[in-house]
């Protein structure tokens, strides 16, 4: 016995490290074991007893390094608070354990567990320091009051604490056997709360004066740290065993979610057979645009192509329309959303009243559409559209209150007559020969043959030697549509000026189409020709800025305010000035209302000074005016609006244009 005990006392450094050791691994394993939506009390205070581990498990080794090092006094003082916060942990785990089944206690443990409130464990740190300063050697004497304030009664509560909750909780427990952990663990924290509260250094007041560390070793020949190791070691093992409980809980809740499953299972295969039905309706739905009722774009990409395997198998055409409202735009920000989505709806009724029942009608998205037509021929296809767009033309679409007119570009393409190897590829030229349409004015049909090149080569067959003409027709194509909807936008914009000049709405499309007229005859080449009916389009673009009450006073303007209505062309010019691609046209917006004699404005030019696009647009945009209801006058008939721009020949307006407009009403139905 001498020799273990000679042993033990010359490895005392070896027994701190392995002490600290047991509770750094309590401390680790209590943190890394999930508890998480746990139901059990126990698993809200755990954190409590990991954290006392951790901080005494330092502690432990700070002695062990006292012992290889020597003493030294600040290293004394940081192990002294270091061990008075981990028995003070220790203590508020014993005193939360005590509490977790209080409800189910006995009158006398009822009672006593009153006192044990959360400001008893800050209250005896504080007698620690108290009866600390008393004595000499503070620090000393405080390591011993921290162990009987803190340490043994810490023992007693924990120990107390888990065979009252076990006893409590017995029926949760029994079938995990984890009875033996709570048992070694309260037995364990009950002769570690002696050992480590009551078996102190030796000092000169009671009882440390009579039961100490020295008392003990001269009658077990075994120092005290060697049992406080053990005791950390079984606590260890019982904790690191009580935390089986989670694993099973989580195991217990798996189980109750899987009898659940086969508890539901028979009604499950109940509604199997409504579930297939729903999934079938969900599916069509799938398949549908929710607002217009037509198919869309993904059962389009569906369909086309076993409509085109079809027509290659049995050598039948198939013709695709391609529809999009122009300037739709316009009419959401001017009429608001609402009104534009029931315009579409009564667009795709409208189409369906006019295609064949056998015709499948698709939204292919915002305001464009497409018709697959099975066995339609490219000449039949071209005839239905011609019929849809005069249907179109001629409704009136709106609630009542708010009506508007629709024009609609329509594009076809069509198999064999445009040959493709996949049935998208249908769809994809149809939206090419769309972007031609919209260039030359919209609201017309074209197929692939308005858009062969004066050579009578189909402009979109042209074939390069690389992939490069792949990218740069992808490239002119995108720019093309990206252009054409910052000139749609900014017409939307434009249209905004129809509900402060009541007469602007279609006076803009009877001027585009007298001044594209106009620019054909006199022979102006085709990219000018294009500037011209954007110009057309935007001339009065610059009303924006004029207040709607002297755009419709019906009498005599004032000096000042026909002043701000010659500012209109300048305004104008000045919101399109940012868009660059529409640089060409900013002069003919300037300078639309400039005289022949050099009176007009803003800038007074004279003759063949003013833009050419300017005399057209000036023409026709004054028989427009001239044939328009306006607040201070009615229309003039159309004869005689043509011999007032005739009388003006020469001084308001170039004398060649005006004789060309003339032989143009002449002859031209249209525009007579």
């Amino acid at each position: 016995m001498q020799t273990i005990s000679n042993w033990f006392q010359n490895n005392m450094d070896l027994v701190f490290i392995l002490y600290g050791l047991a509770f750094f691994i309590m401390g680790v394993s209590i943190l890394s074991q999930p508890k998480k939506g746990s139901k059990l009390k126990l698993a809200n205070i755990l954190w409590v007893l990991a954290y006392f581990g951790l901080t005494h498990s330092i502690n432990e080794w700070l002695d062990a390094w006292e012992i290889i090092k020597g003493y030294n006094r600040s290293l004394a003082g940081i192990r002294f608070y270091i061990l008075l916060i981990s028995y003070f942990f220790l203590f508020e785990f014993g005193r939360r354990l005590f509490l977790l089944e209080k409800e189910k206690y006995p009158v006398i443990l009822k009672k006593f567990s009153k006192c044990l409130s959360w400001w008893v464990a800050p209250v005896l740190v504080l007698c620690i320091y108290f009866l600390g300063a008393f004595f000499n050697e503070s620090l000393h004497s405080e390591e011993i009051w921290t162990r009987y304030l803190l340490g043994f009664p810490s023992g007693i509560l924990i120990g107390a604490g888990f065979i009252l909750y076990y006893y409590y909780e017995r029926q949760i427990f029994k079938p995990i056997g984890v009875r033996r952990y709570f048992i070694g663990a309260s037995l364990t924290f009950l002769f570690y709360g002696v050992l480590g509260g009551l078996i102190v250094h030796k000092s000169d007041f009671f009882p440390s004066n009579l039961l100490n560390k020295d008392l003990f070793l001269s009658l077990t020949k075994i120092p005290v740290q060697v049992f406080r190791l053990i005791c950390a070691a079984v606590a260890t093992w019982s904790i690191v065993g009580i935390s089986r409980i989670f694993n099973w809980e989580t195991i217990k809740i798996l189980e109750e979610e899987i009898n659940k499953r086969k508890k539901f299972e028979a009604e499950r295969e109940k509604l199997n057979e409504q579930l297939l039905k729903t999934n079938e309706n969900l599916r069509r739905l799938a398949l549908r645009d929710s607002h217009t009722g037509l198919y869309n774009h993904g059962y389009l990409v569906r369909i086309i192509e076993s409509e085109l395997s079809r027509a290659k198998r049995y050598e039948h055409p198939l013709s695709v329309i391609f529809m999009d409202i122009d300037f739709f735009k316009s009419i959401n920000d001017v009429y608001g959303h609402q009104f534009g989505d029931l315009v579409l709806k009564q667009f795709a009724n409208n189409l369906q009243k006019v295609v064949r029942s056998s015709d499948i009608l698709v939204r292919y998205g915002g305001e464009e559409f497409v018709v697959i037509l099975p066995q339609i021929s490219i000449v039949d296809a071209m005839a239905l559209s011609g019929r849809i767009l005069a249907s179109i033309n001629s409704y009136e679409f709106g609630n009542g209150t708010q009506t508007v007119k629709l024009k609609v570009s329509i594009a076809v393409s069509s198999y064999p007559n445009d040959y493709v190897h996949r049935g998208m590829d249908l769809v994809e030229l149809a939206d090419k020969i769309l972007i031609k349409a919209k260039e030359h004015g919209g609201n017309r049909v074209y197929s692939s043959e308005d858009t062969k090149n004066n050579k009578g080569v189909p402009v979109e067959t042209i074939q390069e030697s690389s992939d490069v003409s792949t990218l740069k027709d992808k490239i002119y194509r995108l720019t093309k549509r990206a252009n054409q909807s910052v000139i749609e936008a900014t017409a939307a914009f434009a249209k905004t000026i129809e509900i402060k000049d009541y007469h602007t709405g279609d006076h803009v499309e009877k001027t585009v189409l007298y001044a594209t007229e106009i620019a054909k005859a006199l022979g102006i080449s085709g990219e000018s020709i294009e500037n011209i009916q954007q110009a057309s389009m935007l001339h009065d673009l610059g009303k924006v800025g004029i207040s709607e009450e002297i755009l419709s006073k019906p009498t005599n303007l004032t000096e000042e305010e026909f002043m701000k209505i010659k500012a209109h062309p300048q305004i104008g010019a000045d919101i399109i000035r940012p868009i660059q691609f529409m640089q060409s046209v900013i002069p003919l917006i300037r300078h639309h209302h400039e005289r022949w004699d050099g009176r007009g404005y803003p800038a007074e030019l004279k003759g063949k000074e003013i833009p050419i696009g300017a005399r057209i647009i000036a023409v026709a945009d004054a028989y427009q005016a001239l044939t328009s209801d306006r607040p201070y006058r009615k229309a003039y008939s159309k004869e005689e609006a043509i011999r007032i721009i005739q009388e003006e020949a020469g001084s308001h307006f170039d004398p060649e244009i005006v004789k060309i407009f003339t032989e143009i009403f002449n002859r031209d139905t249209q525009i007579k």
